[in-house]
């Protein structure tokens, strides 16, 4: 049951971590 959760929490952080990436690209200027 925990491991079910760490496994979801991850793919959110990795998730917001790519979306932080290309809101925040710094190659665009």
């Amino acid at each position: 049951m925990n491991n079910t959760v760490d496994m979801s929490y991850r793919s959110i952080i990795s998730l917001e971590g790519v979306i932080i990436v290309i809101y925040y690209d710094p190659r665009t200027e």
